[in-house]
């Protein structure tokens, strides 16, 4: 495509995810990226995964990312493998605009993966722009139930959350 070309834009709705990565490659990907127009970092490593509230206990918690309560709209980035000790997770409001973008100088491959399902290769000086939906999904719970509850419920009995034997007295 020559830079005169328009370039395509496409519309896709998640659920859970979206990872930026080295796809095939055995280099390091990098990647800039800005929120709200503003550079925050260029990464240079595995990748990123950026999730929703809804994903943060699926990969992006497997890669340390931050639990998310359900009802919060907000979405969060976490690196994958960063070459850097001090690139951590970091969340953002759903009314964010982040702009992913693989530099024109990068020598690695940068696929991009939508919910684990959709996959295609971002191109030199390509860009992916996510923020929160117009139109977000709503789910069906029981009116008397306290979401939080429900969430921490959840956390503890799917994932043993933070489960451990009581420390013992220390002896004198």
């Amino acid at each position: 495509m020559t830079k005169s070309e328009k370039t395509e834009i496409l519309d896709f709705h998640l659920i859970n995810e979206l990872v930026l990565d080295r796809g095939p490659s055995p280099w390091s990907v990098q990647l800039e990226i800005e929120a709200d127009g503003n550079p925050l970092t260029s990464v240079v490593g595995d990748g990123i995964i950026v999730a929703t509230p809804t994903g943060s206990t699926a990969y992006s918690m497997s890669a340390g990312g931050p639990l998310i309560q359900p009802n919060m709209e907000c979405m969060a980035i976490s690196p994958l493998a960063p070459h850097s000790l001090s690139f951590r997770p970091i969340i953002f409001p759903a009314s964010s605009a982040l702009t992913i973008r693989k530099p024109e100088d990068n020598r690695g491959t940068a696929w991009v993966s939508l919910d684990g399902a959709t996959r295609f290769e971002l191109q030199q000086g390509e860009s992916v722009v996510i923020q929160g939906s117009e139109a977000p999904m709503q789910f069906v719970t029981i009116a008397s139930d306290n979401l939080t509850d429900l969430w921490v419920q959840r956390l503890t009995n799917m994932f043993n959350w933070n489960m451990r034997e009581n420390l013992k007295p220390l002896k004198k």
